[in-house]
């Protein structure tokens, strides 16, 4: 089964949430009904155990939503909005770094994928250039180790960034 999970730096918070994949030939990837928030600082041994408990919580072949009408949908976000203190995705996606965590429980890696920050506009993107592969029995500490350095290497959204 194909697992997944987002780590996501806002103003000194680290947002861990599982995503789960819907059902059908082309899956659509939707945030699952676990999250975490914990201070910037929690140590990597407990960042890398959330990672694991997210990953846990994902699912695959739940229902494709109504991504326009489903309560759902809302609730499941709110888990994110309101230990950031904000109400709308805009808010959210403002200065928010960004890493996506794949692993398929039948193989041996996990990939941790960085994520581009392109605003309300473009939303976060895979950095693909910049995936990290690693052991899936690699212990909790290093594991949050790697997540951290992904976040450093995620970017902001374009708005806070320098323009040439």
């Amino acid at each position: 089964m194909r697992r997944s999970a987002k780590v996501q730096l806002r103003r000194e918070l680290l947002i861990i949430s599982s995503w789960s994949a819907t059902e059908g030939n082309f899956p659509a990837f939707i945030q699952g009904d676990w999250a975490e928030a914990v201070p910037e600082h929690v140590a990597d041994a407990e960042l890398g155990a959330l990672v694991r408990q997210a990953l846990a919580a994902s699912r695959e072949g739940v229902p494709y939503p109504d991504f326009r009408n489903d309560p759902e949908l809302a609730r499941r976000r709110k888990l994110l909005f309101k230990p950031a203190g904000v109400r709308r995705e805009s808010e959210f996606a403002r200065g928010t770094r960004s890493v996506s965590i794949d692993w398929q429980d039948t193989e041996p890696e996990v990939k941790i994928t960085p994520q581009r920050n392109g605003g309300r506009r473009e939303g976060f993107t895979q950095m693909l250039d910049q995936v990290v592969t690693v052991d899936a029995n690699l212990d909790d500490a290093d594991l949050g180790a790697v997540v951290r350095h992904a976040l450093g290497v995620a970017t902001e959204d374009a708005a806070n960034e320098p323009r040439a």
